[in-house]
């Protein structure tokens, strides 16, 4: 899970989007989104404020990993891996212009929130088992 969550925030630095001759990785797009006035107000400040907070949640839930919280570190998990699928299928309707990062968000997304979700129904809660 750790590799997961480890890759699934590396894949928001990749070229997720090709408009003329730049790429552009998930983070700029939110910037670009912002500037053109794609969102506004209250939703423009979740997006914004949500982007830039998932590699902390990420973090975050790999820190509960090594630490032995696994309840948490597979909630972590599942969560960036959702918001990262998402995202990435979200950009897949641009067609052409959707670049090889969007493809691999879907799969280290899904990878993610699939161990998360497996994480968190199978009950396993670290430490307390031994």
């Amino acid at each position: 899970m750790g590799v997961a969550l480890v890759a699934t925030v590396a894949v928001t630095f990749a070229p997720w989007l090709r408009s003329g001759e730049a790429r552009r990785d998930s983070h700029e797009l939110v910037r670009t989104a912002e500037r053109l006035g794609v969102f506004e107000g209250v939703v423009a400040t979740a997006v914004r404020v949500g982007w830039a907070f998932l590699p902390f949640v990420a973090a975050l839930g790999l820190l509960a990993l090594v630490r032995g919280w696994r309840r948490t570190g597979f909630a972590a998990a599942l969560t960036v891996g959702v918001v990262v699928l998402l995202v990435g299928f979200g950009l897949q309707a641009a067609g052409d212009l959707a670049d090889w990062g969007a493809t691999a968000a879907i799969v280290v997304g899904a990878v993610s929130a699939g161990g998360g979700a497996i994480g968190l129904i199978s009950g396993r809660s670290g430490r307390d088992q031994r």
